[in-house]
């Protein structure tokens, strides 16, 4: 009965860290009308969060479900240099300055399906800013959780008639190592 009891509430603590938890809320107005998108009150709805840490870069995954990139709408955060990022914690950075270590994107291939001929609707940040208040880093004694808030992010495709998009939002998560996923058994 011991072990059992043991094993049951060992199982129960590794419920607690699952790889994408985390919370978050990305909201604004969304234009997009290659898919039908006009919304002033666009919700992503974000319940599933990673962090990819490569050397010195990251890329951070904000997304409406665990599917994979090319099938879900997500927040892309590229992070090109961790260590600039992390000695300047709640400080904004500048998504219009072209010097700027980090890079959002917005991908909207859960809704609007992406065929063979039609690719994915991306829109790329070209103003706001991003304060990070957490940031993990595998290589330093930072701690598990990434936490950052943006504003006033907008967003367009570079195409002309251009999709569009205003953002605002946060998100913090604990960095959790998960096994990989991969597309095959």
């Amino acid at each position: 009965m011991l072990c059992l009891t043991v094993g049951c509430a060992l199982s129960l603590l590794g419920l607690g860290c699952a790889n994408g938890e985390g919370e978050g809320e990305v909201t604004g107005a969304v234009f997009a009308p290659e898919c039908g998108i006009d919304d002033a009150t666009w919700d992503l709805r974000p319940n599933f969060f990673v962090q990819d840490t490569n050397m010195n870069t990251a890329v951070i995954r904000v997304q409406h479900g665990s599917d994979y990139q090319d099938r879900s709408d997500g927040l892309v955060i590229s992070i090109g240099d961790l260590e600039e990022v992390g000695a300047n914690l709640g400080v904004p950075f500048d998504l219009a300055d072209p010097e700027s270590p980090i890079a959002i994107t917005l991908t909207l291939a859960g809704t609007c399906q992406p065929g063979r001929r039609d690719p994915s609707v991306v829109l790329i940040a070209r103003a706001g800013t991003i304060t990070f208040e957490a940031l993990h880093d595998p290589r330093s004694d930072s701690g598990p959780e990434t936490r950052a808030t943006f504003s006033g992010v907008t967003m367009d495709d570079g195409e002309e008639p251009p999709s569009t998009a205003t953002l605002v939002g946060y998100f913090s998560f604990l960095f959790a190592r998960g096994r990989p996923g991969q597309r095959f058994p």
